[in-house]
């Protein structure tokens, strides 16, 4: 005999009731009255967590048996693999590991994988509009008019144009005073590059700063401004872009420039970056040298400002992205006066 809970499946009160069986039957005793089901018409659920077991009857109602094991030995039902596994704490715990595992390897592998892909999909609109306010955050917040004469400035960008191999639609090459920030170089989603006064100032030739164009641009070619903040935003704005949500992009329009501000390159897009530069230097005719002896020189100004936003920040690890651009040096440098 085995005690359940019966609903009748017409009100929401339980009646407690007495299970008996035979090979093919099930009986029920409510008070005074005996009823019978054949066992095959039963639907029989086994417990799962804090659910009991229950038993769907053929006229709606329902039972539930508290005692899971009593249960088990009344209908004659084995445990099942999953049970069997569940009851041996070792497979909990590799259950729990294999699961941490496999979400980090989703953050680390997954998400990039997502967002490099989707941001192919980002139209090409959108990305000149991030880069338009992006261009309006830094001169109101860290950038004022350059000083450079207007003729220095177009003799930069016609070297620029005339030297380097740029991708199509790229790029404007825009001149700023850095303040704060100091001699820097900034590639801007749509293919916008910022020139600082100071990093005219620092460079003893114009082959270090198409040197450090040359890099900038890499960003550029490899999209990592956008590709960077799709993978900030999360899975969810890359799998929309995926499924072809491209109305998803313009709830990330409003944040990205702030949230550009707060993100760095990772060392993925600075040695994508690094790799083309060194391809575009080369083929121009310019010693890769240019590159780590201004990069080497920006880094020792770098401002002990602490409060300027990490993308603004020279790039890091200098000696050891060096080293190719280096290595590639002529012995003596060429150095024009």
């Amino acid at each position: 005999m085995l005690g359940a809970l019966y609903y009748d499946g017409l009100h929401a009160d339980a009646q407690p009731v007495e299970l008996t069986r035979t090979d093919a039957l099930l009986q029920m005793r409510i008070g005074d009255e005996t009823r019978s089901w054949p066992l095959a018409s039963l639907v029989i659920r086994p417990a799962v967590g804090m659910i009991p077991c229950r038993v769907e009857l053929p006229d709606g109602g329902l039972l539930e048996i508290a005692d899971v094991e009593q249960a088990r030995a009344f209908f004659h039902q084995p445990r099942s693999w999953v049970e069997r596994l569940e009851a041996h704490w070792r497979f909990a715990l590799l259950s729990v590991l294999t699961t941490v595992a496999a979400l980090a390897a989703a953050y680390v592998w997954g998400l990039p994988w997502a967002a490099d892909r989707a941001s192919v999909l980002v139209p090409q609109a959108w990305e000149q509009k991030l880069g338009s306010e992006t261009l309006s955050a830094l001169d109101e917040h860290w950038f004022t008019a350059s000083s450079l004469p207007a003729a220095r400035q177009q003799a930069l960008r016609d070297q620029f144009a005339r030297r380097l191999a740029l991708p199509a639609n790229c790029c404007q090459l825009l001149f700023r005073r850095g303040g704060a920030i100091g001699a820097n170089a900034l590639a801007l989603p749509g293919g916008t590059l910022l020139v600082t006064d100071e990093l005219v100032a620092l460079a003893r030739d114009d082959e270090e700063i198409l040197a450090v164009l040359a890099h900038e641009t890499g960003h550029i070619q490899g999209r990592h401004s956008v590709r960077m903040l799709l993978r900030a935003s999360g899975v969810g704005v890359s799998i929309a872009l995926l499924t072809g949500d491209v109305g998803t992009l313009g709830s990330v329009l409003t944040s990205a420039p702030a949230m550009l501000m707060q993100l760095s390159y990772s060392r993925e897009f600075e040695e994508e970056a690094d790799a083309a530069a060194l391809r575009s230097l080369v083929a121009a005719g310019i010693a890769p040298c240019r590159f780590s002896d201004i990069l080497n020189r920006m880094t020792a100004k770098k401002s002990a400002t602490q409060s300027i936003p990490r993308w603004l920040t020279t790039h890091p690890d200098t000696a050891r992205r060096t080293k190719a651009f280096g290595a590639a040096c002529p012995a003596a440098p060429m150095v024009k006066l």
